[in-house]
């Protein structure tokens, strides 16, 4: 949604193609891609979107090649890039107006999008030091990025 609209490269000023899949949008210490994300923060960790699983790596992983890196608590994940989205959404806010994103979530959405909106609207809203027990429920993912 955020991809087609320009909004991902108006706030990530950088855009770069990738063999495989959507453009990498790149803003400082994290990148956003149709496969996952990935943010350097005491090290590297890599969210595989299609596994719905994060990972940390010593080195800088990629959307080009397959993923490695030693898998963590999907708490742990969640509570490493809540921060980065938060501000990513307060900015959307910003720019769009403060009922864009429920507009966007209430129209046509994939099924599995759909089934996620609530959980997703609940975890983006929580302050993540008051409510670090209290993420994204298993089974969920953070697949509103797209």
């Amino acid at each position: 949604m955020d991809a087609a609209s320009g909004d991902l490269y108006a706030y990530a000023h950088n855009k770069m193609p990738c063999s495989r899949g959507s453009s990498i949008y790149q803003m400082r210490d994290w990148s956003v891609h149709s496969m996952g994300l990935i943010c350097h923060q005491e090290g590297w960790l890599y969210y595989d979107r299609p596994g719905q699983v994060f990972y940390r790596s010593e080195h800088e992983p990629d959307f080009e090649h397959p993923i490695s890196g030693v898998p963590v608590q999907r708490s742990e994940g969640l509570l490493a890039v809540q921060g980065r989205i938060r501000e990513y959404e307060q900015w959307i806010q910003s720019r769009r107006g403060p009922h864009h994103r429920e507009a966007l979530l209430s129209g046509k959405l994939p099924a599995r999008v759909r089934r996620e909106t609530e959980a997703w609207k609940q975890w983006i809203s929580r302050d993540p030091l008051e409510h670090q027990r209290m993420l994204l429920p298993e089974g969920h993912s953070v697949v509103i990025l797209r």
